[in-house]
């Protein structure tokens, strides 16, 4: 690592490479909310959909959505060194967005030199490897670029709740429209594109669908994106009072149904982690992976995990009996959800 190279702006200028998967995006909130408290000013570049979970922050400029051809990046990065850059923080676990941080010419280039990229950084970061919560892993990053900024101090704390906006809400109440669901409802989300490892079995969602209408009285959503829609079925053909909208919303129409739901059951997934962020209660159902690394972080987020002798394993297969997610019964997730609703927060509501 480098020695110090303070910048004399009051106010320095940052680009931040965003994280490209949603969970790891909301989990960068509260580094950035930490740059936004010290004076700094922000200009995300994020992948698609990635932005939107930032740009509500303070110090947040703008979002750039980046390219996804490597190629079209490159040129884009190299483009921006024109930007006036004080740094760049680097979120992403690839050598081409630290190869990309390199182009932008800034003289302070923070991030972790796994994968090959501490040729590209300033200031690579031993990593920690994935018993440290990537919420902390993302704050120490912040953390250091602060230091050599010269920046006055500023703690990690917890973000912002993220808030569904009109449009969202809008967005949202139509999906239910569509599909003549009324009253309080929850979502599941039983799909989790990193793999089948990662996801609870269809009929552990029907049964913990069927205890929550048992419960509560809730309608039962089942959201996920197109490429989720086999495990949604797979759960509707099990409990066919379930409402199927996988592949059937935006973003947008999903942070509203998530925004109003009174509870969320996931897998360790982007959805988790959106749920969590907006204040809801969510239990998130880990097997494979690890909620000391990835758990949802929220004021009323929880997670279940029985781990075997070989888990966490992050494979995006099992190799073994799936024991790991066969432990975990439907009625270990239902206690968790009492748990939250009992120091429950209003939704969103929607109009």
């Amino acid at each position: 690592m480098r020695s110090s190279m303070a910048i004399s702006s009051a106010e320095p200028r940052v680009l931040c490479v965003a994280p490209n998967w949603l969970g790891d995006a909301i989990l960068a909130r509260a580094a950035l909310a930490q740059m936004g408290r010290a004076g700094v000013r922000i200009d995300v570049w994020a992948r698609g959909p990635v932005g939107r979970v930032l740009r509500d922050l303070t110090g947040v400029q703008r979002v750039i959505v980046q390219p996804r051809r490597r190629g079209a990046r490159f040129r884009a990065a190299w483009s921006m060194r024109q930007g006036d850059y004080d740094a760049v923080l680097v979120l992403p676990p690839s050598w081409s967005s630290a190869a990309a941080s390199w182009l932008v010419r800034a003289r302070l280039r923070v991030g972790y030199a796994a994968g090959g990229r501490g040729r590209w950084l300033t200031h690579a970061l031993p990593h920690p490897g994935r018993t440290t919560h990537l919420q902390a892993q993302y704050g120490t990053v912040s953390s250091t670029l602060l230091r050599e900024l010269g920046c006055r101090d500023a703690d990690v704390l917890p973000p912002p709740v993220l808030v569904a906006d009109a449009d969202e809400r809008r967005a949202a109440q139509a999906a239910l429209r569509a599909v003549g669901a009324q009253g309080p409802y929850a979502v599941l989300a039983p799909g989790a594109r990193y793999g089948a490892a990662k996801k609870w079995p269809p009929e552990r969602f029907a049964a913990t669908a069927a205890g929550l209408r048992a419960l509560h009285g809730w309608t039962v959503l089942l959201a996920g994106e197109g490429a989720d829609a086999a495990d949604t079925a797979a759960v509707c053909r099990l409990d066919p009072a379930a409402i199927d909208l996988a592949g059937r919303t935006s973003l947008a129409a999903l942070v509203g149904l998530l925004a109003g739901a009174q509870a969320v059951v996931a897998n360790d997934s982007g959805t988790m982690h959106l749920a969590a962020a907006l204040g809801r209660p969510v239990v998130g159902i880990f097997g494979s992976t690890s909620p000391a690394w990835t758990a949802p972080v929220g004021p009323l987020a929880g997670s279940v995990a029985r781990p075997t002798w070989c888990a966490p394993c992050f494979a995006r297969t099992c190799a073994q009996d799936f024991e790991c997610m066969l432990r975990i019964k439907p009625e270990d997730v239902l206690r968790e959800i009492a748990s939250h609703l009992d120091a429950g927060a209003p939704s969103q509501r929607l109009p």
